[in-house]
């Protein structure tokens, strides 16, 4: 596991990572659901994604995300505070 500290690591991480697996930009856009610009975009460090299609991206090449539990905040309380609810969450 690596800490990423910047948008031109998770870019670099996206790129290598999709030619490993012998995908071109455009058929990864097409799987995304976008089109190519903003990935090629994010693979130079010099875009900005919004947040679902980062993840979109990162679900379909197979990286995985964690987060890391603030301090004072267990990881199960965590796990409990941002699991899906019928309830508003309040602040």
């Amino acid at each position: 596991m690596i800490r990423i500290k910047n948008s031109q690591q998770i870019g670099r991480l996206i790129k290598l990572s999709r030619k490993q697996q012998g995908v071109d930009q455009a058929s990864l856009a097409l799987i995304c659901g976008f089109s190519e610009r903003p990935l090629k975009a994010i693979e130079s460090g010099k875009g900005t994604l919004s947040a679902d299609k980062l993840l979109k991206i990162l679900d379909e090449l197979g990286i995985k995300l964690y987060a890391e539990s603030p301090r004072g905040l267990s990881t199960e309380e965590l796990e409990n505070k941002l699991a899906p609810s019928s309830q508003p969450a309040s602040d």
